[in-house]
C-alpha cells in the first residue's frame, strides 16, 4: 500500500493493511506523531499498543520528516513518511485487546493497567517468570515480553478465551 493517508482516519487505515495477507508493505504519509507510534521502540515515549502491532507483524522506519512548508496550504501540523515491511501477516485480536488494555493509563503501572481484566494471582505468576517487576511501565516491556505475557496469561488461566475476568 502506497498512500498520503487523511490523518483522521490513518491509523484505522494501517491496522486494516497490517491485518491484509494481499499487503506486503505499507509506505504512507501520515500526521508525525502517528508515524512516530507505529515506529516507536521500546522505552521511547510514544512506545505503545501500535508500536507493539507494529513490530509483531514486520519492521517499521520513518523514511521522511515532511514540515508544513512542503503544502500548499500550510497545515499547522508536521507529517512523516513511514515503512512497514510486513513479515507475518498473523493478527490476533485477543492480543491486540490486551495491549489496549495495557496501554489505557500509560503513566500507571503495566499490573495495575492489566488487573482491570486479569486476575492479580495470574498477573504475578506471570510477571515473575518474565522477570518483570510489578512497577514496570507499559511502554518498558518489549514486544516479545508481551508476546510472552499474553501466553503466559492465557496458559496460567486455560479456562478464559477472552481474557475477560471470570
Amino acid at each position: 500500500m502506497v498512500a498520503n493517508l487523511p490523518y483522521y482516519i490513518a491509523t484505522n487505515i494501517i491496522l486494516k493493511a497490517l491485518a491484509d495477507p494481499k499487503c506486503k508493505n505499507i509506505l504512507v504519509m501520515v500526521q508525525l506523531e502517528v508515524a512516530e507510534k507505529f515506529c516507536a521502540h521500546e522505552g521511547d515515549k510514544v512506545f505503545g499498543a501500535l508500536s507493539i502491532i507494529t513490530q509483531s507483524a514486520g519492521e517499521a522506519q520513518l523514511i521522511v520528516k515532511v514540515p508544513p512548508r512542503a503544502f500548499e496550504p500550510q497545515p499547522k501540523i508536521d507529517s512523516a513518511v513511514f515503512l512497514i515491511q510486513k513479515h507475518s501477516d498473523r493478527f490476533n485480536k485477543d492480543f491486540e485487546d490486551m495491549l489496549r488494555v495495557a496501554f489505557t493509563q500509560p503513566r500507571k503501572t503495566l499490573m495495575k493497567n492489566l488487573c482491570s481484566v486479569y486476575e492479580k494471582t495470574i498477573l504475578q505468576e506471570a510477571f515473575l517468570k518474565l522477570n518483570l517487576t510489578q512497577t514496570i511501565r507499559p511502554h518498558q516491556v518489549c514486544t516479545l515480553d508481551y508476546h510472552q505475557l499474553y501466553k503466559l496469561t492465557r496458559s496460567l488461566d486455560g479456562t478464559r478465551e477472552s481474557g475477560n475476568k471470570k
